[in-house]
């Protein structure tokens, strides 16, 4: 997910999870969130989700 900023055009984190958790087709076992702009490549959510697949704690079986 995204936050792009405080603007009343941008989506706040939460309201693109609550659009985002009916699309999904498995149990959501965990959510990864980076308050940071797309502009980035050296962002934490995104860092943190691939060392927990690469870990193996992102996965339910």
């Amino acid at each position: 997910m995204r936050d792009f900023g405080s603007s009343g055009q941008e989506s706040s984190l939460e309201a693109q999870e609550k659009e985002l958790r009916p699309t999904s087709t498995g149990e959501i076992v965990k959510v990864f969130c980076d308050r940071a702009s797309g502009l980035r490549k050296d962002r934490p959510g995104p860092n943190r989700l691939l060392r927990a697949v690469a870990d193996g704690g992102a996965c339910h079986a």
